[in-house]
């Protein structure tokens, strides 16, 4: 059984336990343009208003695991011989705005719109598409059966949300009208009740035709906001969440509210320290390997822990964060974790003696750049600890604002990690060959092994660091409930809401 550590921070309460109404206010960045989530105009903050009012296909746990959503499919199984083949039950209860029933008609049409869309219609494919073969009706209207181009075993990551209606993009004229809402191409908890543009404003209702638990939230209201000002209208109680997630200044100031609570757990992105090969004493895998080893990366992610008021965690994986299934720490498995003397000794089998606390090979000393232009208080801090570390075992650091030897980035996970695995690790060839039988690899505790293995490789390579996990941050009111710091999971809008 492939298990994970994931850890949900949402104060969380049985919905009948709950208010029954009230409302929820959301800030948003950008006011939507259109309506349509599969094009590529819908950003971050469209996806989020049309979140309780738009089908889902799955319902996803803290660490990214999917169950099918049952108020949309009672079922979805599929076999994995030569090639994979999905089979969806459609729940014959789930029906449109206007009280059509979503059927497998709607999930053909999304696919042909997706698959070939219209001139002029610039679509965003759900990852994972290109490897969908065909999608079909299955023995009746409720039944969908999806067939992939080989063995997938992410084969639901395309299937994050559900179709669209296939009236809405039946032809030129209904595929051009999403810049109106129009409810009726809509089926969840929720429905748009009221757009106004000139405020900002998206206002949500309870969606009288819904089928499933009923919402405990009464309205949903989304407005927008500039970015440096989101903090400061949540400590002046005009939003009710504010995630905080890398801003430790504005989390100080939303904090100061009454009546706030700060929800933290472990986020979806982590810091990695990269290095640059080429032209580079970090050419050697040995001197790679002792910068890995001269890192405290637990000192850097207790310094970054202490600027965001909560507890980032070492990363020690490449392929996974630690809330993901069969997440193992590599530091640990490989044996090459923190050990500056041992670090001290790859360098002097490099070549490189300890001459006056300098490493030297050749006359030359062991000096590399690291970019520290990331214009905040956490890349500096990085820089330093980084640099500090470095100087003990004797290689010289200087900051740069351009092309470095080292630099660090942010690295976002997706849901399905290991999928398209053998695209992204292409080399060296042993490497490859084991993340590409990753990537086609349908039991799961096979996956697991097969995964660890390529990530133990890519530890041991050195080419990239993985340094610590960043920490989600979500100041909240503390009545609300059911919605909070909340990893990979999907929202439960029929669940959320304020507590008695």
């Amino acid at each position: 059984m492939v298990t994970s550590s994931a850890t949900l921070v949402t104060n969380s309460q049985d919905p009948k336990n709950l208010r029954d109404g009230g409302t929820l206010r959301v800030p948003i960045l950008k006011f939507p343009t259109q309506w349509n989530p599969f094009v590529a105009a819908a950003d971050a903050d469209t996806r989020s208003v049309l979140d309780a009012v738009r089908p889902r296909v799955f319902d996803f746990a803290g660490d990214g695991t999917p169950t099918p959503d049952p108020d949309f499919v009672t079922s979805a199984d599929a076999t994995h011989d030569g090639k994979t083949v999905a089979t969806l039950a459609l729940n014959p209860e789930a029906v449109w705005g206007d009280g059509a029933p979503i059927t497998a008609g709607d999930w053909v049409a999304t696919w042909t719109f997706l698959t070939d869309p219209p001139a002029g219609v610039d679509v965003a494919r759900p990852a994972g598409l290109t490897d969908v073969e065909s999608v079909r009706q299955g023995e009746n209207d409720h039944q969908v059966v999806i067939t992939y181009s080989g063995v997938e075993p992410d084969w639901s990551q395309p299937w994050e949300y559900g179709p669209l209606r296939a009236a809405s993009v039946a032809n030129a004229e209904a595929r051009a009208g999403w810049s109106t809402f129009h409810p009726e191409w809509f089926a969840g908890p929720f429905t748009i009740t009221h757009i106004d543009r000139q405020q900002g404003l998206v206002t949500l209702e309870r969606n009288a035709r819904w089928w499933g638990t009923p919402p405990r939230l009464s309205t949903i209201t989304f407005r927008t906001i500039q970015q440096q000002a989101e903090a400061a209208a949540f400590a002046s109680n005009e939003f009710d969440i504010f995630d905080a997630t890398g801003e430790p200044s504005a989390l100080a100031l939303a904090g100061q509210a009454e009546g706030v609570t700060v929800r933290s757990a472990e986020g979806r992105a982590g810091r990695e320290l990269i290095l640059q090969t080429a032209d580079s004493p970090l050419a050697d895998q040995n001197v790679r390997q002792a910068v890995l080893r001269a890192l405290n990366r637990e000192r850097l992610a207790d310094a970054v822990s202490e600027s965001d008021q909560t507890q980032a965690t070492v990363w020690s994986n490449h392929l996974l964060l630690t809330n993901q299934p069969g997440y193992s720490d590599q530091a640990e498995g490989t044996g090459l974790g923190y050990d500056p003397q041992a670090a001290g000794t790859l360098l002097s089998d490099a070549g490189w003696t300890l001459q006056g606390g300098h490493r030297v090979r050749d006359g030359r000393p062991l000096q590399l750049t690291i970019n520290a232009s990331g214009g905040d208080e956490r890349a500096a801090s990085e820089a330093a600890r980084i640099t500090s570390d470095l100087a003990a075992i004797g290689i010289t650091v200087e900051p740069t604002a351009g092309a470095a030897d080292l630099s660090v980035k942010t690295v976002t996970a997706s849901r399905y990690p290991l999928a398209d695995l053998g695209a992204r690790v292409t080399e060296p060839a042993d490497l490859h060959e084991l993340a590409a039988r990753v990537q086609a690899e349908a039991d799961p505790a096979s996956r697991v092994d097969l995964a660890n293995r390529t990530a133990a490789g890519l530890w041991r390579r050195a080419d990239t660091i993985p340094l610590y996990q960043e920490p989600q941050i979500v100041a909240v009111k503390s009545e609300l409930a059911n919605l909070g710091a909340d990893g990979f999971a999907s929202v439960p809008w029929s669940d959320v809401g304020w507590s008695r």
